[in-house]
């Protein structure tokens, strides 16, 4: 009785081990699945917080490469302005040139048409005053005479 005894006492302990070895491996299957979706649920955040973090960083980079290109064109625009507006100063300076040649020719021939007529002008009164002259001359003479 004793031996069947200890016999069922060890076979209860054996069925308790089985249960508990069984029990364990299903806590150990539990905690593994849990473990591997902790793990998988934490890659794919991981992944998720990747991609949206490596989407901004190239969202950022993609503003500032068309902030840079939008700011070159505007560097070759104003560049671009300021070498049309150079050119134009240049032309109308070159104009104004022109025009300041012009008037200077124009004033010059006038000058010398107006000396010109002058010269005319002082000779013809000095042809009138010698004529003049000449007939005071003549009627103090044909005067004279006729005293």
């Amino acid at each position: 009785i004793e031996l069947q005894s200890h016999f069922t006492h060890n076979l209860l302990l054996l069925k308790n081990r089985d249960a508990t070895i069984a029990n364990l491996q299903n806590q150990l299957q539990k905690i593994s699945q849990t473990h591997h979706d902790e793990m998988h649920a934490s890659l794919l955040q991981t992944r998720k917080d990747t991609r949206e973090k490596v989407q901004r960083e190239c969202e950022a980079k993609w503003r500032k490469l068309q902030q840079s290109h939008l700011n070159a064109a505007q560097a070759t625009l104003a560049k671009r302005e300021r070498l049309i507006h150079r050119d134009w100063e240049r032309r109308l300076e070159a104009k104004d040139e022109e025009y300041r040649r012009v008037i200077q020719n124009n004033k010059t021939e006038y000058e010398r048409e107006m000396q010109a007529q002058r010269e005319t002008l002082e000779q013809r009164y000095l042809a009138a005053v010698v004529t003049r002259n000449e007939n005071v001359s003549r009627e103090e003479q044909q005067r004279e005479e006729v005293i």
